[in-house]
C-alpha cells in the first residue's frame, strides 16, 4: 500500500433495530480516487444473498471488501458520504430484504 494513502478510519453507527456498528477505512488510490473499504460490518441474516453485487461490495474475493459504488469519490467528504449512504442502505437491507 506505498502508492496508496490512508486518508480516514472511523465508525459509522446506524440507529436501527437493531442498532449496526460499521468500520471503514478510505484510501486515497494513485488516480486520485478514494476507495471505501469495508473492515467491518454486521453479518448478514440467514436468507439474505450476501454476494457482491447485492450487497454493492467489490473485493469479497480478496479480504478486503469496499464499496461498490460508480464514480468511486474523489474526496474526502464524498467518501464519507458514500460510506455513510451504504451503511444506511445495508442495515435496511438487512432487515427487509430491500436496499
Amino acid at each position: 500500500m506505498s502508492d496508496r494513502r490512508k486518508i480516514d478510519s472511523f465508525y459509522y453507527d446506524v440507529h436501527s433495530n437493531p442498532p449496526r456498528s460499521f468500520h471503514f477505512t478510505l484510501v486515497e488510490q494513485t488516480d486520485g480516487t478514494v476507495r471505501c473499504y469495508i473492515d467491518d460490518q454486521p453479518s448478514y441474516p440467514s436468507g439474505r444473498a450476501a454476494d457482491g453485487h447485492a450487497t454493492h461490495r467489490y473485493g469479497l474475493g480478496t479480504g478486503r471488501p469496499y464499496i461498490c459504488y460508480e464514480p468511486q469519490p474523489r474526496s474526502h467528504r464524498d467518501a464519507r458520504t458514500v460510506t455513510e449512504s451504504w451503511a444506511r442502505h445495508t442495515a435496511r437491507y438487512m432487515v427487509t430484504g430491500r436496499w
